[in-house]
């Protein structure tokens, strides 16, 4: 069987995992995230939006938003309050466990001023929130904090009760600056990690955006993730939606950015279903160490379930 990873983390791959019923279709998963009792939740560009598995891969539950206009990021807090941030809309939504939503972030359908929005993400200036926001994580006291990445190029940060306390980041890559913001975690000593994607890095920030350092050599940073251990887990993002012959990856790095294992993608083209990855979009890891990987592209045969688990060996 083939194995991924090196050294203190070799994986190998969940065959079959996920039971998905018949009726539903889950070849794009955009977000994904982890409750406390290791329940995955996935946000979905197909109906439903949100759709609820074990860690065993058992179908739990579903349900949908019909406001969603593109699905693209998913968390979920310590009171298992889940967040699902919709680029298309320009919004960020917060439900409860029982699917009532609790708050709206944004104005719905109504992108903030950038100037014009050139194809490849690039931006005249920053603005207000948001232009197709792309992701969303929490501190120790509840501030939230949104990269606003593909129609802008800045992080927001918010009360608990939603209201903004300011914003950082211009269009560039000098340090502070964002071409692509797509993803962000906040680790337990209050430390910002975004996901500067198109700049190939990762950037470290305080609590107060103020810039710490950067990692490079990164392959376009997609996802990020931190576990109980305070490793962080980066989706690194192939070059297009098609396969063009660059991998997709996951690399697991300590908190100073010391790469401890990388796990691969063997593959220059897509030989057939079940292949890992078409590209990385989102991922989280559970209380066993076991990855979930979520997977975006266009092509996606239906019957195509774009979620995959890697287990520690």
């Amino acid at each position: 069987m083939k194995r991924y990873g090196d050294g203190n983390f070799i994986y190998k791959k969940v065959v079959n995992w996920g039971k998905i019923p018949d009726s539903m279709t889950l070849n794009v998963v955009a977000g994904i995230s982890i409750d406390s009792r290791d329940n995955i939740y996935m946000l979905t560009r197909t109906r439903p939006a949100i759709v609820i598995f074990d860690k065993e891969g058992n179908y739990l539950d579903c349900w949908d938003n019909n406001e969603f206009g593109r699905a693209h990021a998913m968390y979920i807090d310590r009171e298992d309050n889940i967040f699902c941030v919709d680029d298309g809309s320009h919004v960020v939504y917060k439900f409860n466990r029982k699917h009532d939503k609790l708050m709206t972030l944004g104005n719905r359908g109504n992108p903030s001023d950038t100037g014009e929005v050139s194809f490849d993400w690039k931006v005249e200036y920053a603005g207000p929130p948001f232009n197709r926001p792309t992701d969303i994580a929490i501190s120790r006291n509840n501030d939230l904090f949104v990269t606003d990445g593909y129609g802008n190029a800045r992080v927001h940060k918010f009360s608990a009760d939603g209201v903004l306390q300011f914003s950082w980041g211009e269009p560039g890559d000098k340090p502070g600056q964002f071409y692509l913001p797509h993803s962000i975690v906040i680790s337990k000593d209050d430390i910002i990690y975004v996901a500067d994607r198109e700049n190939g890095r990762i950037q470290l920030f305080t609590i107060d955006g103020e810039f710490i350092e950067e990692w490079n050599d990164l392959l376009r940073p997609a996802g990020l993730f931190i576990d109980k251990n305070n490793l962080i887990y980066v989706g690194e993002c192939k070059r297009s939606t098609t396969f063009d012959g660059s991998p997709s990856r996951v690399a697991i790095v300590d908190l100073k950015g010391n790469l401890l294992s990388r796990l691969d993608n063997p593959y220059t083209i897509w030989p057939g279903f079940g292949q890992p990855w078409r590209a990385v979009h989102g991922l989280c890891v559970d209380s066993e160490g076991s990855i979930y990987v979520a997977e975006t592209g266009k092509k996606s045969p239906k019957n195509y379930f774009g979620v995959h688990k890697y287990i520690k060996v």
